[in-house]
């Protein structure tokens, strides 16, 4: 992602590439600028909210940090494709497609809502209609931009993921009575006694409404940390391996409550790194609103397809 982000930048794509659709870019509220960096975040949003800091106007690079959190990263879709493949296998094309959509209206929402806000903070930078020449960036200064949005990375987001592993497992092994011990990971009725049972059913009372086990919500609660271990922590929840967990979600989930599941997850929080480095492009006060928004957002829109494919189906 940081060779990605580095490269259009420094080759003159960025221009090309926002150059045609510049006018609808404005219309829905995204800087002209910022549509690389959208792009850039379906794959990580970490680097692609640090690489905002080259963006020249202020309210851009705010208004573009504010909208990556809301594009699907690779972690997210993985799980995507997993509740996909397990319950929608052959409606694989348009799930591909439905967490994007359902992307698109969080990033056009959050753009109309930042609007009054951002206002106060500087207007957009003029567009540059002059396209630059295409060139291959094999210099210095690429190589250090490179280095420099990889070290900003794994800086912050490897330190995280490791620490994370380790309370992840004590909380798994012990609960309010004490140590349980590693059984509990291969017992699921013992794995509830424990802190990351007891933890995960913090969300099951906001979506046991739609068909989405308290399991499930578990193991999102976790994916606030880290949205690579939301997999891992569900195969220890209903006790399979990583490989069986399909087999598992086609038998608990209904074909309304998948859809839902699946709108849910495309946005409801970015994960720890994406917040940590949020905050330091928009601020503490601006990352908070716009978390706590995409929470409501992830989960009002996900109420209504679920009731939509309900209906559909019924």
């Amino acid at each position: 992602v940081a060779l990605l982000i580095a490269f259009i930048e420094d080759s003159g794509l960025i221009v090309r590439i926002s150059f045609p659709i510049e006018r609808w870019l404005r219309r829905v509220g995204i800087p002209s600028r910022g549509l690389i960096y959208l792009i850039a975040g379906s794959g990580c949003n970490v680097p692609a909210i640090t690489a905002t800091k080259a963006m020249p106007s202020t309210r851009d690079r705010v208004l573009t940090a504010l909208m990556i959190p809301y594009i699907p990263c690779t972690a997210r879709f993985v799980i995507i494709s997993l509740i996909a493949a397990a319950v929608l296998p052959h409606l694989m094309g348009i799930v591909v497609i439905l967490p994007y959509t359902v992307a698109l209206i969080g990033v056009v929402i959050i753009s109309s809502l930042s609007k009054i806000r951002l206002r106060f903070i500087g207007r957009g930078a003029p567009y540059s209609y002059t396209l630059p020449p295409l060139i291959i960036p094999l210099h210095k200064a690429f190589i250090k931009k490179v280095w420099h949005y990889t070290y900003e990375f794994i800086s912050r987001a490897g330190a995280l993921i490791i620490i994370f592993v380790i309370i992840m497992w004590l909380l798994s092994v012990s609960g309010p009575s004490g140590i349980i011990g590693p059984e509990a990971l291969r017992d699921p009725s013992l794995l509830r006694q424990t802190w990351l049972g007891i933890v995960g059913n913090l969300m099951a009372p906001l979506l046991s409404p739609i068909g989405i086990p308290w399991e499930v919500s578990a193991a999102l609660v976790y994916g606030y940390i880290f949205k690579e271990v939301v997999l891992s922590t569900l195969s220890l929840l209903y006790g399979v391996e990583e490989g069986g967990l399909a087999h598992a979600i086609r038998s608990f989930i209904s074909l309304p409550s998948a859809v839902a599941l699946i709108t849910f997850v495309t946005f409801y929080s970015p994960c720890i790194a994406t917040l940590i480095t949020e905050r330091q492009v928009v601020g503490l006060k601006l990352t908070v609103v716009n978390t706590v928004l995409q929470f409501l957002m992830a989960l009002g829109l996900a109420y209504m397809m679920y009731y939509i494919v309900l209906f559909m189906v019924g």
